[in-house]
């Protein structure tokens, strides 16, 4: 009977979006993160958790989201986050890993990693001193 609950297994995914958010460096990036639960089963405790490495992006302290009632099977739902851009962030193509962390209806927990692109579309105009 263990193998049948063991496989009660919850899906979260990021929902691909079509357009690349643009901002130019220096300024305010707003993601809206819109996420899917794609699986038969619900899920609980889900954390959405920014990984900055080697991003161009300014923060103060750690961003997390964190939905305490649980995630119906089958539904769908977002969040947004605003990162700063540093003023030296050059032109170009960005990947932002998030982290998803959530648990079934035993409390064993999973988590995957997936990727938000964001582009830079412009340079800090630096003064000339």
């Amino acid at each position: 009977m263990d193998e049948i609950y063991t496989e009660k297994v919850p899906r979260i995914i990021l929902e691909e979006t079509e357009v690349i958010p643009e901002v130019e460096a220096g300024g305010e990036l707003n993601l809206t993160i819109k996420y899917i639960n794609d699986s038969a089963h619900n899920a609980y405790e889900l954390r959405i958790t920014p990984i900055f490495d080697d991003m161009p992006l300014v923060y103060e302290r750690p961003i997390v989201f964190k939905r305490d009632r649980y995630f119906k099977s089958r539904s769908k739902d977002s969040t947004s986050f605003t990162f700063k851009i540093s003023d030296d962030a050059k032109v170009g193509v960005y990947g932002l890993k998030f982290k998803l962390e959530y648990a079934n209806s035993r409390d064993e927990n999973y988590d995957n990693e997936q990727t938000v692109y964001f582009k830079v579309s412009k340079e800090k105009v630096k003064p000339i001193i």
